[in-house]
């Protein structure tokens, strides 16, 4: 009786410890949630991520990297970032109207379309479907300095309280996508200019 009266009372000291725990657990999760619905009410509902690199090319050659938006996955890091990503190209290719639409397993499902084209600006605007919905507006500006270019990639949007919480970390993320795509279309840039010179 005395071993079966133990065995009672480590199971029920089990259970209770078990009960605290998960009242600890769910207290602490429901203090995250609060803290960061009662930080985003203090937060911008309003992000900008520009990034920007000097390419030793022509202007209109960077430019043709730029407003093609065929050409633009070929040195976006957001293409290969999932190898089984599915692109669908309509209207004239480079020129105001195109479109690009995507769907991939890491890359989720959306669209970027050209609203506005110079010589030395592409304006586009972006949807996004899966895994979030929303959108933004997406730029590419160039400008002369010196010999070179200076290229200049940027986005910006809004994000609808509470998930504004999320543009603090927009430029971090988006920032670092940025400079690996600029950094493949100086190198991609440079190549044709040299290939063209020679």
């Amino acid at each position: 009786m005395g071993t079966e009266k133990s065995v009672v009372n480590i199971s029920s000291t089990l259970n209770l410890n078990k009960m605290k725990i998960l009242k600890f657990l769910f207290i602490g999760i429901g203090t995250i949630v609060v803290l960061v619905l009662v930080a985003a009410l203090f937060l911008p509902k309003t992000y900008r991520v520009e990034r920007s690199v000097i390419i030793h090319a022509p202007q209109p050659l960077v430019m043709e990297q730029v407003k093609s938006l065929k050409k633009m996955n070929e040195w976006s890091p957001f293409t290969e970032q999932d190898p089984e990503i599915q692109i669908t190209y309509t209207g004239t290719e480079g020129q105001v109207g195109s479109s690009a639409s995507w769907k991939g397993k890491k890359a989720g499902e959306g669209s970027q379309t050209i609203t506005k084209l110079s010589n030395d600006r592409m304006d586009s605007k972006l949807i996004f479907k899966k895994p979030m919905e929303g959108t933004s507006t997406a730029f590419f500006q160039t400008e002369r300095d010196g010999r070179d270019v200076r290229a200049t990639w940027g986005m910006e949007g809004k994000n609808p309280y509470p998930f504004n919480v999320m543009c603090i970390f927009m430029d971090n993320v988006i920032g670092k996508e940025y400079e690996k795509g600029l950094a493949k279309l100086k190198a991609r840039c440079e190549q044709m200019s040299r290939i063209v010179s020679n």
